[in-house]
C-alpha cells in the first residue's frame, strides 16, 4: 500500500466515522414534527386521578373495614423500607404509588364517614 492509499482510507475512515456519530448520537438532530402532541414525561402527574376503589382494588361499596385492611395491605407492599434495596427508579415509582394509595385512602374514608 502506498501513502497516498493509507491516507485517502484514513480520511474516508474518519469521514464515515464523523457521519455516522453525526446521525446516531443521543437526543441526535431528529425533532419530531412540529403538529406531533407533545409528549408527557415520567414525572409528570397522570391526566385524571383513578377512584379511590381501583386504586385500593375494591369494590365502589367497600366497608370502612375493607377499606382499612386494603389500605394497610397496600402501604405496606409499597412502602420505601420494602424497596429499598432495589434500584432508585423502582423507589421513586413506589413512592409515588403510595402517595396515591394514601390519597384513595383518606377520599374513601371522606366518602363513607370514616376516622382517618
Amino acid at each position: 500500500m502506498t501513502a497516498t492509499e493509507i491516507g485517502v482510507t484514513a480520511v474516508g475512515l474518519l469521514l464515515g466515522y464523523w457521519l455516522v456519530s453525526f446521525f446516531l448520537k443521543p437526543g441526535g438532530s431528529v425533532r419530531p414534527p412540529a403538529d406531533a402532541p407533545p409528549t408527557q414525561s415520567p414525572t409528570e402527574p397522570m391526566e385524571r386521578p383513578q377512584p379511590w376503589h381501583e386504586v385500593l382494588q375494591l369494590a365502589p361499596d367497600a366497608g370502612t373495614q375493607q377499606i382499612r385492611e386494603a389500605y394497610f395491605r397496600l402501604a405496606a407492599q409499597y412502602q420505601p423500607d420494602a424497596v429499598q434495596a432495589l434500584g432508585p427508579e423502582i423507589r421513586e415509582l413506589a413512592a409515588r404509588r403510595l402517595e396515591e394509595i394514601e390519597t384513595a385512602y383518606q377520599e374513601a374514608l371522606r366518602g363513607t364517614g370514616g376516622a382517618a
